[in-house]
């Protein structure tokens, strides 16, 4: 179980009271907390069952693993991107019906990233920075996309807990399935909690 150091739903209440028209911003952080237990919820289910105490007859070991690797990847660096929306609409003057993410406040991929970023405070800023520079970001972020809109490479091996390491090219890195997983939700974990304390600190 993922322990806060406060109940998100008390810093998102006093957030919202602290200025009126929150009702977006406070939900897209909830939900990215929700991101994030989702993926320790994962991983208690994937570990039990390796154990044999939760059944899958009819489906193959393969396609499970496969499915929460993706799973748990596409979850992590959702609960990142949802604190990356609230940025946009808390800074940014966003109010548009798709979210912002990540992505837009990075200048190595968007060359307009200055309109996303110039408006930050300088703690949400080194936020924004320190998910950036993460090995674990870009090793998840770099298995999450062609997972979900391509392929990952993968080594397979004839036996073993760790019969599969899946390749991320944009890193280098080789990656087993327990510790792909693991790396999903550190990041997020400790992304999130970062954010619930700019949260805390923004009037």
């Amino acid at each position: 179980m993922v322990k806060w150091t406060r109940p998100p739903v008390e810093v998102v209440q006093e957030y919202e009271a602290r200025r009126s028209g929150r009702g977006d911003s406070g939900a897209l952080i909830i939900w990215a907390t929700w991101a994030v237990e989702g993926i320790d919820y994962l991983i208690d289910i994937h570990d039990r069952s390796n154990r044999g105490q939760l059944s899958i007859e009819g489906h193959s070991p393969e396609i499970v693993a496969i499915a929460h690797v993706r799973w748990a990847t596409s979850s992590s660096i959702t609960a990142i991107d949802l604190c990356a929306a609230v940025l946009a609409r808390e800074c940014c003057g966003w109010s548009g019906h798709n979210e912002r993410d990540l992505r837009d406040f990075d200048p190595s991929v968007n060359p307009k990233s200055k309109r996303w970023r110039d408006p930050l405070p300088a703690r949400a800023l080194s936020w924004v920075d320190t998910v950036l520079s993460d090995q674990r970001y870009k090793e998840i972020q770099g298995a999450r996309n062609p997972l979900t809109h391509s392929r990952l490479l993968r080594r397979l091996y004839s036996s073993g807990p760790d019969y599969t390491e899946f390749v991320i090219t944009s890193t280098g890195s080789s990656l087993s399935i327990p510790e792909l997983m693991l790396q999903a939700r550190t990041l997020a974990t400790d992304s999130v909690a970062e954010f619930l304390k700019v949260v805390e600190a923004t009037p």
